[in-house]
């Protein structure tokens, strides 16, 4: 065979460029992937509040009428409900997302707490007792709502809302969640 006409080995120059391409293609799809996706920064479910609302120096008063400085309540991360004790079928459900939020995060559980705002004085029917088990009830004006939550009653009825551990209300989620909605909330 001739000479001429033999594949002759690749060059170096060739085994250069196969190397950077190799090297640059993760770079340039992760530039394209950043630039062209655009996180938006909000959470796959609910709404932020922002900037996120201190918790008010008040005492409140519990079920049993007893007070409770809410600066108590401090140090621990907080869900939130919101309802009248004249409690519907509805209310009961939200209790219980409430409750089952709590225990889905096992064995992180111990550092949340639950706690039901009640907007008027009325008296706890017997029915809720096991959903209330280890859940504060406090009871709270509108305008604690409004100054702390940023809801209005009839608004944050619907809603349960996540407080960090400085007492800052920082996250209001839907009260009416699927199983879906549960696991993306609790992540």
């Amino acid at each position: 065979a001739d000479p001429r006409f033999v594949d002759a080995p690749p060059s170096g120059r060739g085994k250069l460029m196969a190397i950077v391409l190799a090297c640059s293609l993760p770079v340039f799809l992760a530039y394209l992937i950043f630039f062209s996706i655009k996180p938006t920064g909000q959470p796959a479910i609910g709404e932020l509040i922002h900037p996120a609302r201190a918790m008010p120096e008040l005492t409140l008063a519990n079920a049993q009428g007893q007070t409770v400085a809410l600066a108590s309540l401090k140090k621990q991360w907080l869900l939130v409900s919101v309802g009248s004790s004249a409690c519907d079928d509805a209310c009961a459900q939200r209790l219980f997302i409430q409750r089952q939020l709590r225990e889905m995060l096992n064995k992180d559980k111990d550092r949340v707490d639950r706690l039901w705002l009640l907007t008027d004085e009325g008296a706890l029917p017997e029915r809720l007792a096991p959903l209330l088990q280890d859940t504060q009830v406090l009871r709270a004006s509108p305008q604690l709502l409004d100054q702390w939550l940023g809801a209005d009653p009839a608004q944050a009825s619907t809603q349960l809302f996540v407080i960090d551990p400085q007492g800052n209300a920082m996250l209001r989620l839907p009260a009416e969640q699927n199983s879906t909605q549960a696991h993306t909330a609790l992540r």
